[in-house]
């Protein structure tokens, strides 16, 4: 009797188990950023403005609109869209200072350095593109 009941607490204890971890994924998936097929050109002699480190330009591509950043080092994209609201009206807006803040819940995220977060709740980066450099433009893409 004692075998059969060990044997029903591991079966409940897995399916308590499951359900908890299936809930959480999908609470989870919610702050993802939806996936948009991002592919395009930026020809840096007529956006001569990306070729000064620190600058940047918003383009109108993405889920709701890709920064394109000239970090010194080379360039970085992400969607404006804020991951922790992954919401199409709760985007970031850059500043001069390289920090782009959410128009809805206040997080602060440095473009510098790969779009971290630095303040407010969001734990997670902002969503990254691919930046490739070639012959005078970059290409933009996922």
């Amino acid at each position: 009797m004692l075998k059969g009941l060990s044997k029903r607490w591991l079966q409940f204890s897995l399916l308590v188990f499951f359900l908890l971890t299936a809930n959480s994924c999908q609470k989870d998936q919610q702050q993802f950023i939806p996936y948009v097929p991002v592919d395009f050109y930026i020809n840096l002699a007529t956006n001569n403005d990306l070729s000064v480190p620190g600058n940047y330009q918003v383009f109108p591509r993405g889920y709701t609109g890709v920064i394109v950043m000239n970090n010194g080092n080379g360039f970085y994209a992400f969607d404006t869209c804020c991951p922790y609201e992954a919401k199409a009206s709760c985007t970031v807006t850059p500043d001069d200072s390289g920090i782009a803040t959410c128009s809805c819940c206040g997080s602060q995220y440095s473009l510098f350095g790969g779009g971290y977060p630095i303040e407010g709740p969001s734990t997670r980066n902002l969503h990254m593109y691919q930046v490739t450099s070639t012959g005078g433009r970059l290409w933009v893409h996922n």
